[in-house]
C-alpha cells in the first residue's frame, strides 16, 4: 500500500475578490413583510441545511419573520419573488459559481439583480449535519461572513447574552461580488469544557446543562469560523510507551544522569510520560516505520506525530548529550533529586526527526512530520538544519510574563529564519485564573507578526470561557484567526460598539484600565515569588486587584449602567462584568485568608467562610458562560498548587458524614538507601521518636523535603476507640497519594498500590480505599506505617486520610 500525494499544497492561496458595488440591490425584507425565498438543491447537504437553519434563525431573531425555504425544482419561471440561492444549485452554476471548483473553505457572497447567492468549497458528508467546525464547510461560512458584514450580526460569546442580531424591518442587500478564502488551513481552538474529577459536576452541573453548553460552543466557534482544510496530527506521541516497549528494548528508553535507563519497575517521570533515547538508530526505524503505517491507514492526515512526551526526564546519555551544543540557551532540567541548568535541547530533536525524514525517503510525498518546539527545545536550533518534511508547532508566549514574551517572539524568528512550516501551539489562554485581564491588543500583534513570518494554523490550548472577565481576548483572537490582516484596533472597537452600545465609552475606560494592569502584571518581578503562569500571579492577586482597583472597576461599569438604562442586552453584558470583579474579589479575599491560615479557630472560621461564599456564588453562574468554572476546577481539582493555594486541603480537612477521625500529622523519614524494611521501619516496636513530623495535606515537596525523589515512611499511631466494635465496616481512605504506596498495620503488610502498575495517569491524584474490617481492633492503639515511593515532581500523602464506617 502507498501513501499516495497529498492534495493539499504547501502554498496557501488567499482569496479576497471585491467587486465595486453598483446600483441594484435585492431587498428580502419590507416594513418586515418576507418578500425573497431561500432556494437549495433537491438533495441540499448536511452543510447546506445547518446554514440554511442558521441563516433563518439569525433573520428571524432581526426581522420576527423567517423566508420560506423550497427546492430548486419546485420554482417556475413565473416565480419572481428574489433568491436566495445557498450552496450548489444549478442557477448557481449557471451564473458561474460552481462549488466543486472552489478551494477548501473558500465563500462567495455574490448579489445580483434578485439573487443573492450564498456559497463555497463544502468537504462535507451529505447526510452528516456539522456538529463541528472541523472540516471545510465553506458555505456554512458564506452564511456567516454575510451575517456578519451585510447585517451587522455579532458573536461575542457562546449563548444568547454574548450574540447580538439588530433589529430591522428592512432588508436591503446591494449588488456585490465578494469571495474570500481564510489563508490560515487550521484555526484552532482546544474546547477546554472536560468537567475533571467531576469537580463542577459537585458543585450541581447537570448533564443537561453540560450537553447544552457543549452544543452552544459549538455553534458559536463555527459562527467565529473556527476549523480547518487539512489534518496536521501533532501532540505527545510516546505515552505509556515505556510501558509497552519497555521491557523489550530498554535501551529505547532515557538514560538519567546516574547512567542508568527508565524502566518499567522504575519510570521517570511516570510510566506515561518517560521520555525516549532520541539517538537510538533501531528505535529511530521503528518510529519512522510507526509513521508511515499511520499515514497509510489515514490519507486525510498530512502529518504524523513525533513529539517527544511531555514533561522533564530527557536522555543524557552521552550521543544524545554530543548533539547539544554548549553555547545553547540554559533550560532546567529536572530528574530524581535533582535539578540544574543545561543548554537547549533544539538541536537534538531536530537531529531526531531529520533522522525520522531519512527514513521515509520517497514515502508518502507531501505528508510530513509533526513535531512541537516546546519546553526544552523551544528555542530555535543552533547547528542542525531542518528538514523540509518537519512542521513544527511552536509552543510559547504568556501575556502575563512580558520578559517569556519577548523571549518567544525571538524564538518564533529564529524557526521561522530556519524556513520551516510552522503552527502556533501555545498555552497562553491558561493564564489568569478567570481573574479579569485584557491582552487583546497584545495578543493581536503577536498573531498578526506570526503570520507575516510563516505561520500556517493554530492550535490553541485552551478556551477557558472566561468571557465576564476576558471576552475581548476570545473576540480579538477568533477575528484575526480567520483574517489575520484586520486591524487589531477595528476588532476591539467592534466588540465594544457591539457589547455596550451607548455605554461604550465607560466600558472602553474599563476594558483599558484592565489592558494596563494587565501589562503591569506581566512587568511586575517580586524577589519572593516565582512568577510563573501558576504561582507567582495568584500570591500577589491582592496587590494586583486590590480594592482601589475593584473600586476604579467598578465606577466604570456604574457610568456604563447609567448609559445603558433600557438596554437589556447591554445591562446584561455589563452584569457579566460585575460577576468578573465579584469572582475576583472573593478568589482575592480566599488566597489572602489561606495565606493567613494557621490552624487556629478564627482563621479557619473565615476561610470556610470565604469558601462556602465561594461555592454559593459559584452554584449562580453554572451554565452562564461568565466564570468558566470548568477551567478554574481544572486547575484547582488537578493541581496541587491552586488546590494549596484557594483552600482546597482546608475545605477538604471539613468533617465527612461518614467520618471516624482524620490522621494528619504522621512521623515522616526519607528512605534514599531502600533500608526501611530492613530496618523495621514497619514494625509497631520501631522507635520513630528522631523522625520529623508531616502532615498529610500537603507533598512532602511542601514541608522542607524540596527536590527529593524516591522513597520515603509515613508513621503514626492510632487508638482504636471500643465504639467501633459496632461498625459493620470500617475503612482507611487516602485522599491522593503520590506515586505508589504499602500500608502496614502494626507490621503486616495488608495493601500495596503500585503507580506503574496501573494503566491510570490520574492514579496519583485519585482517592485510593483500603478495606480495614477485621484489621482494626477496637479498644487498641495500633501502628500504621505507609511506605511510599515517588519518581517525580510532587510526592507522598497529599490530601486528607480519613477512617470511615458503613453500617
Amino acid at each position: 500500500m502507498h501513501c499516495g500525494q497529498a492534495t493539499w499544497r504547501i502554498v496557501v492561496t488567499l482569496i479576497i475578490g471585491w467587486a465595486g458595488w453598483t446600483a441594484g440591490a435585492v431587498t428580502l425584507y419590507d416594513a418586515g413583510r418576507p418578500l425573497a425565498v431561500i432556494v437549495t438543491a433537491e438533495r441540499p447537504t448536511g452543510v447546506v441545511r445547518h446554514a440554511v437553519a442558521e441563516l433563518n434563525e439569525h433573520l428571524t431573531a432581526m426581522t420576527g419573520t423567517a423566508l420560506p425555504v423550497v427546492v430548486e425544482s419546485a420554482l417556475d419561471g413565473a416565480d419572481a419573488r428574489p433568491r436566495v440561492l445557498v450552496g450548489d444549485t444549478a442557477e448557481s452554476r449557471a451564473a458561474g459559481l460552481d462549488t466543486a471548483s472552489l478551494d477548501p473553505e473558500a465563500m462567495v457572497v455574490r448579489c445580483s439583480g434578485t439573487r443573492l447567492f450564498l456559497l463555497g468549497g463544502d468537504r462535507d458528508d451529505r447526510n452528516r449535519v456539522p456538529a463541528t467546525a472541523d472540516r471545510a464547510i465553506g458555505t456554512l461560512y458564506a452564511v456567516y461572513g454575510f451575517l456578519e458584514s451585510d447585517l451587522g450580526v455579532r458573536w461575542l460569546w457562546p449563548g444568547a447574552t454574548g450574540t447580538v442580531v439588530p433589529r430591522r424591518a428592512d432588508v436591503v442587500i446591494p449588488d456585490g461580488d465578494r469571495r474570500f478564502q481564510p489563508p490560515l488551513i487550521q484555526r484552532h481552538i482546544r474546547p477546554g469544557l472536560r468537567d475533571w474529577d467531576n469537580a463542577v459536576g459537585k458543585l450541581g452541573m447537570t448533564p443537561e446543562m453540560t450537553a447544552r453548553l457543549g452544543t452552544e460552543y459549538t455553534a458559536w466557534s463555527a459562527r467565529r469560523r473556527l476549523g480547518r482544510r487539512a489534518n496536521f496530527r501533532f501532540g505527545h506521541a510516546y505515552n505509556n510507551w515505556l510501558r509497552d516497549y519497555g521491557k523489550e528494548h530498554p535501551e529505547w528508553f532515557a538514560m538519567m544522569p546516574d547512567g542508568t535507563r527508565v524502566t518499567p519497575e522504575k519510570p521517570y517521570p511516570n510510566l506515561e510520560r518517560a521520555k525516549l533515547c532520541e539517538t537510538n538508530p533501531e528505535l529511530l526505524d521503528f518510529i519512522a516505520a510507526r509513521g508511515i503505517e499511520y499515514l497509510e491507514k489515514n490519507p486525510d492526515a498530512l502529518s504524523f506525530s513525533a513529539c517527544p512526551n511531555d514533561s522533564r526526564g530527557y536522555c543524557m546519555c552521552p550521543t544524545c548529550k554530543a548533539l547539544d551544543p554548549p553555547e545553547g540557551l540554559p533550560t532546567e532540567m529536572n530528574y530524581p533529586g535533582q535539578n540544574f541548568q543545561y543548554p537547549s535541547l533544539s538541536d537534538r530533536m531536530v537531529w531526531h526527526w531529520n533522522q525520522i525524514a531519512l527514513r521515509l525517503g520517497d514515502r508518502c510525498p507531501g505528508r510530513y512530520i509533526g513535531a512541537y518546539a516546546y519546553s526544552n527545545y523551544n528555542h530555535p536550533p543552533l547547528r542542525e538544519k531542518l528538514s523540509p518534511r518537519v512542521v513544527i508547532a511552536y509552543v510559547g508566549f504568556n501575556y502575563l510574563n512580558a520578559e517569556y514574551n519577548e523571549q518567544s517572539r525571538r524564538d518564533w524568528a529564529g524557526w521561522s529564519a530556519t524556513g520551516c512550516k510552522l503552527f502556533l501551539r501555545p498555552n497562553l489562554l491558561l493564564v489568569g485564573h478567570g481573574f479579569p485581564l485584557n491582552y487583546a491588543r497584545d495578543l493581536g500583534r503577536d498573531i498578526q507578526e506570526c503570520f507575516r513570518t510563516g505561520m500556517l494554523g493554530t492550535d490553541f490550548d485552551s478556551m477557558t470561557h472566561q468571557y465576564a472577565a476576558q471576552a475581548p481576548i476570545f473576540y480579538v483572537l477568533t477575528g484575526l484567526l480567520w483574517d489575520p490582516t484586520r486591524s487589531v484596533d477595528a476588532l476591539l472597537d467592534e466588540f465594544l460598539t457591539a457589547a455596550y452600545g451607548p455605554a461604550v465609552a465607560p466600558m472602553r475606560q474599563y476594558w483599558d484600565r484592565l489592558e494596563a494592569l494587565t501589562r503591569d502584571i506581566a512587568a511586575y518581578r517580586d524577589p519572593n515569588a516565582d512568577h510563573d503562569r501558576d504561582r507567582g500571579f495568584h500570591e500577589m492577586t491582592a496587590v494586583f486587584y486590590n480594592d482601589e482597583v475593584l473600586s476604579e472597576l467598578r465606577g466604570f461599569l456604574a457610568a456604563a449602567r447609567t448609559a445603558a438604562a433600557g438596554d437589556e442586552g447591554v445591562l446584561a453584558r455589563l452584569a457579566a462584568c460585575q460577576t468578573a470583579l465579584d469572582y475576583a474579589r472573593i478568589q482575592r479575599d480566599l488566597r489572602r485568608a489561606v495565606a493567613d491560615h494557621r490552624g487556629s479557630p478564627e482563621t479557619t472560621a473565615r476561610v470556610t467562610a470565604l469558601l462556602q461564599e465561594k461555592q454559593t456564588f459559584f452554584r449562580q453562574h453554572l451554565d452562564d458562560w461568565t466564570l468558566g468554572l470548568h477551567h478554574v476546577y481544572w486547575r484547582e481539582a488537578r493541581s496541587t498548587t491552586h488546590r494549596r493555594l484557594y483552600g482546597g486541603g482546608i475545605e477538604e480537612s471539613l468533617p465527612r458524614p461518614n467520618e471516624l477521625t482524620r490522621l494528619v500529622t504522621w512521623r515522616f523519614q526519607t528512605d534514599p538507601d531502600d533500608r526501611g524494611d530492613q530496618d523495621g521501619w514497619q514494625a509497631a516496636a520501631f522507635d520513630d521518636a528522631a523522625w520529623k513530623t508531616i502532615s498529610s495535606l500537603n507533598a512532602w515537596e511542601t514541608q522542607g523535603w524540596a527536590g527529593y525523589d524516591g522513597l520515603a515512611w509515613y508513621r503514626c499511631r492510632l487508638e482504636v476507640p471500643a465504639a467501633w466494635a459496632g461498625r459493620k465496616r470500617l475503612a482507611i481512605e487516602f485522599g491522593a497519594v503520590d506515586e505508589s504506596f504499602r500500608l502496614y498495620v502494626d507490621g503486616a503488610m495488608v495493601h500495596e498500590s503500585l503507580f506503574a502498575a496501573s494503566d491510570d495517569p490520574d492514579l496519583w491524584k485519585k482517592p485510593r480505599r483500603v478495606d480495614l474490617t477485621g484489621i482494626l481492633k477496637p479498644g487498641t492503639t495500633q501502628t500504621l506505617a505507609v511506605r511510599v515511593h515517588d519518581s517525580g515532581g510532587a510526592g507522598g500523602l497529599w490530601k486528607p486520610v480519613v477512617l470511615l464506617y458503613e453500617d
